[in-house]
């Protein structure tokens, strides 16, 4: 009974988790090179089309359409210019700002994802 709890618990030992790309810059940079097809960051499950809906029009909207585009354009740079890029991106911080946006992008595409499933 010991060994083969012992053998079970050697199973069960945690798997290496990937890199936060909110706090390593090379993740986050692979995470970017990695991704084909538009980011999309949303705000969340607001219903932005239908009769007398005008959510898309606003603000917050706008603000997630341009980080999207942001982040596209971003990548483009890394697959044209990628030691210039890479340099702008950390001599100005401005990564982990992105890397914030890209790491909730890909939180709600995976629990849209799971939602769709079910």
């Amino acid at each position: 009974p010991r060994l083969r709890a012992t053998q079970q618990s050697l199973h069960r030992l945690p798997q290496k988790r990937p890199a936060d790309l909110r706090v390593d810059f090379e993740a986050f940079v692979e995470a970017l090179s990695s991704h084909e097809g538009p980011l999309d960051c949303e705000p969340g499950a607001r219903v932005t089309s239908g009769a007398s809906n005008h959510m898309g029009l606003g603000g917050v909207s706008k603000h997630y359409a341009g980080i999207s585009s942001e982040l596209v354009d971003i990548a483009e740079r890394l697959r044209r210019e990628p030691a210039a890029t890479r340099r702008d991106l950390r001599a100005t911080d401005s990564w982990r700002y992105y890397a914030g946006h890209l790491h909730q992008a890909r939180r709600q595409a995976k629990a849209s994802a799971h939602r769709q499933r079910f």
